[in-house]
């Protein structure tokens, strides 16, 4: 009998866990994954997440809307790519927390409705940048997830 309250128990951590405070409303990965590139709008954004904490012009008419953890200062949960005529969203990268249960691989191929990837070794010149990341990608769906190998977490999941 114990070991079934401390399963529950774990899942309602991992549950409390994933959700992140963003304008004072709680935010999780697969409210994220409602936001469709070439679809979604930058008003349909501010009524799922309310203001960005900022918004840059970027080159080649788009702009990028960063959106942070109130729960960590100052530490970004994503980030969308908007073009600036359409005012539609180009792509969408969800920053993973070692809390997330899309740190893991399997949970987050779950979360993503378990998409078929392929996995390619990214190396990186600067030593104190992340030295070794594995992308799996599904061209298909346009998916990106980015697997930290020291750790063996996922550290970014993207789609366009």
């Amino acid at each position: 009998m114990k070991l079934v309250y401390y399963d529950v128990f774990l899942v309602l951590c991992m549950v409390a866990c994933a959700t992140t405070t963003i304008n004072s409303k709680s935010v999780q990965f697969s409210d994220a994954r409602r936001i469709i590139p070439g679809k979604t709008t930058g008003s349909e954004l501010k009524t799922l997440f309310g203001s960005p904490d900022s918004v840059q012009s970027l080159e080649k008419g788009m702009s990028v809307w960063e959106y942070l953890r109130k729960d960590v200062p100052s530490t970004r949960r994503f980030y969308v790519f908007l073009r600036n005529d359409s005012k539609k969203v180009e792509s969408v990268t969800w920053n993973v927390f070692e809390q997330d249960p899309e740190s893991d691989l399997t949970n987050a191929k779950i979360a993503l409705e378990n998409p078929v990837l392929t996995g390619s070794r990214q190396e990186w010149t600067n030593g104190d940048a992340a030295p070794h990341e594995t992308h799996y990608k599904n061209a298909e769906k346009n998916i990106t997830i980015v697997l930290h190998e020291p750790s063996n977490r996922v550290t970014e999941i993207m789609w366009r």
